[in-house]
């Protein structure tokens, strides 16, 4: 799995170089870091939303799309 999410995150960098000025600088965001964390006895999960990080860099709805395969990942963190 871990080779998987390599490959397709190498494949986002690659589409976001090659889109635009706006997609090779928004690359400097990536990897996509989550962070998990303890608070008073309760597992946290922080991480740069990929919209968040799709809309301040004015991305393709394509890219936006590629970088939102996170979501699956911090959405079953949230979960447990």
């Amino acid at each position: 799995m871990i080779e998987d999410r390599a490959a397709a995150e190498t494949d986002v960098v690659t589409k976001l170089s090659r889109e635009s000025v706006a997609g090779t600088v928004a690359a400097l965001g990536l990897p996509l870091k989550v962070l998990i964390w303890a608070d008073e006895g309760q597992t946290k999960v922080s991480y740069y939303a990929p919209a968040a990080l799709a809309a301040s860099h004015h991305l393709t709805a394509d890219l936006a799309a590629s970088l939102a395969g996170i979501n699956a990942v911090t959405d079953a963190l949230g979960a447990s």
